[in-house]
């Protein structure tokens, strides 16, 4: 993809120009544009990839981190000079933001100052780099960063509203414009409830997968709540419905999970409040060594012949917090949410299902499924034949099975990768499998097919039970790389059971189909956006000039997806200058 770098420069070539502007202020604006020219090595920081900076569509936030959840520090680093750079120091501090200002050093939950330093990035001996050429980047594209030990510095953010800096320093002096950048990043608190359905052996321990038989057997039902503060949901009810089977004679029921505690129901905000006792699901308010579990237990009774099913859903909950359905501003009360409006971060992970049969259960499922961005390591900064120029590899996940993808992407190339697991009644059965992976955008599908994964070093296997004649693997992983451009897409994963392999006769009876389809797909709604480029360097030569002169001036962008770049060179007045050769024999020079 080409993206269009407008360089707003004022070219003085115009007797009106000339005559408005002081001979001395064009000197000194020319020495401060030709430093990013200087010669000798100069240590730079192009741009920072992670955290992504924190924007605002429609007074909404984008790239919002979540409270709790660790985060590496990512950019690229890079010798910007026309010499080798043989020493560096990077910085990586986080400060507060105050209404969009710096203030002090953010302080992490152990007190300690977010600010950590790499006093060996870039030195003689046991460094991360021994020396960068003109042009080159540290750990050749994107770097991790890390502390001088050589640890990977991980944030674990509480919610606020933060100012990231990545800074650079050198015994070369270079130039001091693009030593650091600066990024805006906000954190939020949240909550994600999780539901979950696993059948229990005669000894009550999980069976993975499905059941077989006609003898009663029983069902768990465990609620969680994961949180970033210490928080509780009450009074949980699941709706569970049984298909082609029963719980005491009832095909359908509703309960209240969780465990019996002491809570505060109101608090008016003037030191009066109310206790009483709930079932909740969370920490407890006083006492918060770990979140404490919603779990039932139920006898289900299968039909005599064939299949049957059972499925939980939140039907509703009851939260303790501040809202408009309190008596004041101040007070704080207990309010119900019913489960389709649940206001929990992730909704796909709200419900679970459980599947049994009078017979064999064949069954394989999509155990998880993500996406990860493929890394450029030669970013792009002249035009390029290659628009996905750079060696592949994999950084950040994105999504699970049971989430979404809510923060925009980047456009570029990305891996999907898909986990399948056996999940029949039996474990005997091996069976033969493929996931297909489908990418939709603009009104057209690609579909991929895939079995094996380089990426986690898997290559193909049946999935079972391995044998002394038959290599196999409970689980089994297929990826595939795809290129997203620009657009909205839905990126989808289904798991297809291709037969049972008989390994007596060395054959795959395709007619043993998968009897659970609904556990082999998901798919994730995307929005990939173009990020901007970043304009590193400008300067004119020579540095002054009268009208009729021959000037030439030069620029260096940086794209960090790797995209082709087009310069557009415009006058102080905005008009587009037309460089004599169109800028096309020399990218960025006009």
């Amino acid at each position: 993809m080409r993206k269009m770098t407008p360089m707003i420069l004022v070219i003085l070539m115009l007797v009106s120009v000339l005559s408005s502007i002081d001979v001395y202020e064009l000197q000194e604006q020319n020495d401060f544009e030709e430093t990013s020219a200087r010669a000798g090595a100069d240590a730079s920081v192009a741009y920072i990839t992670s955290p992504r900076e924190t924007l605002y569509a429609d007074g909404e936030p984008t790239n919002e981190l979540l409270a709790g959840q660790p985060i590496n520090f990512k950019a690229y680093l890079k010798n910007n000079g026309d010499a080798d750079l043989t020493n560096m120091q990077y910085t990586v501090t986080v400060y507060y933001a105050v209404n969009g200002v710096r203030g002090d050093v953010a302080t992490g939950s152990n007190g300690a100052d977010l600010s950590w330093s790499n006093d060996k990035a870039v030195c003689g001996n046991s460094c991360q780099a021994s020396v960068l050429a003109p042009g080159e980047y540290i750990d050749g594209g994107e770097s991790t960063l890390k502390t001088t030990d050589g640890t990977v510095i991980v944030w674990e953010p509480l919610a606020g509203d933060y100012l990231i800096e990545v800074k650079v320093t050198s015994v070369f002096l270079g130039d001091p414009g693009n030593d650091e950048i600066t990024i805006p990043v906000s954190v939020k608190d949240y909550h994600d409830i999780q539901v979950d359905l696993t059948w229990l052996d005669s000894n009550g321990g999980a069976v993975n997968g499905a059941v077989e038989g006609t003898d009663d057997v029983d069902v768990k039902v465990t609620v969680n709540l994961e949180s970033s503060t210490q928080m509780n949901i009450r009074s949980t009810k699941v709706a569970i419905a049984l298909t082609e089977a029963s719980v005491g004679g009832t095909s359908y029921l509703v309960e209240t999970i969780g465990v019996s505690k002491t809570v505060t129901t109101l608090d008016d905000g003037e030191g009066n409040t109310t206790t009483d006792s709930r079932l909740i699901i969370g920490y407890e308010e006083d006492f918060n060594p770990s979140p404490l579990s919603g779990e039932l237990t139920l006898t289900v009774t299968p039909p005599s012949d064939g299949q049957y099913e059972v499925s939980v859903t939140i039907e509703s909950y009851v939260v303790f917090d501040e809202s408009s359905e309190c008596a004041s501003a101040e007070t704080r009360c207990e309010r119900t949410v019913s489960g389709s409006a649940a206001e929990d971060e992730f909704s796909g992970n709200n419900f679970a299902y459980a599947y049994g049969s009078a017979t064999t259960v064949h069954d394989i499922k999509l155990n998880d499924y993500y996406l990860m961005p493929v890394v450029q390591n030669s970013p792009v900064e002249e035009e390029t034949e290659d628009p996905d120029a750079g060696e592949g590899g994999a950084d950040d996940r994105y999504g699970f099975v049971g989430g979404e993808i809510n923060e925009p992407l980047p456009n570029g190339g990305y891996i999907l990768v898909a986990e399948v697991v056996h999940a029949s009644s039996s474990l005997t059965p091996v069976y033969d499998w493929n996931v297909t992976f489908s990418v939709t955008g603009n009104g057209i599908t690609t579909t991929y097919d895939a079995n094996d994964c380089n990426l986690v070093d898997y290559n193909h296997l049946y999935i079972g039970v391995a044998t002394v004649k038959t290599p196999a693997a409970i689980a089994g992983y297929a990826c595939t790389t795809v290129n997203m451009p620009e657009g909205s897409y839905i990126v989808e994963a289904t798991a297809h059971l291709m037969g049972q392999y008989d390994e007596s006769s060395d054959t795959l009876d395709a007619s043993v189909l998968d009897m659970i389809s609904v556990n082999n797909d998901y798919s994730f709604d995307i929005e990939v956006v173009n990020f901007a480029p970043e304009i590193l360097t400008i300067s004119s030569s020579p540095e002054t000039a009268v009208v009729g002169d021959t000037i030439t001036v030069s620029a260096t962008a940086f794209d960090v997806e790797g995209d082709e770049i087009e310069y557009i060179f415009s006058d102080g007045t905005g008009a587009e200058i037309t460089c004599e050769d169109n800028g096309v024999i020399s990218p960025g020079e006009c």
